[in-house]
């Protein structure tokens, strides 16, 4: 009889580990495709770079402007942000050109339109000197 309690207990202490798995797994899923579909929307929206992006590289630069002489470094890694801006936004076309999570391949032809006429802006604006957060 306690085996049986034993091997029970085993059973459905394993399956709550299972469902746990489960639920992480998809809630990881979720984030990261998520993420990606909220950052394509807001940048054909808006033209602008997403928020998650720019915010790192502010609290830097604001840093760095605190301090005197500070003028090359806030010059390089802004230099440095947009190199990681425009690195993102090919992975996003990258990622939206072989994503299955489309309506159709009007659609998935429209999205990669959008976002090549914005990586498009976005490298003639880092060619004029583009600043960070425009």
């Amino acid at each position: 009889m306690s085996i049986i309690i034993i091997l029970l207990l085993t059973v459905v202490i394993l399956t709550l580990v299972m469902l746990a798995s489960i639920w992480q797994i998809n809630a990881a899923a979720k984030l990261m495709v998520g993420t990606k579909h909220h950052d394509m929307e807001y940048i054909i929206n808006t033209g602008k770079v997403p928020q998650s992006w720019s915010k790192p590289f502010e609290k830097k630069i604001a840093k760095l402007k605190r301090r005197a002489n500070s003028q090359m470094e806030i010059l390089e890694l802004k230099e440095k942000a947009n190199e990681d801006y425009m690195h993102k936004l090919s992975k996003l076309i990258d990622y939206a050109k072989t994503t299955k999570l489309v309506d159709s391949e009007e659609t998935r032809q429209i999205l990669v339109e959008s976002l090549d006429v914005v990586f498009n802006e976005w490298k003639e604006k880092n060619e004029r000197g583009w600043l960070l957060g425009e």
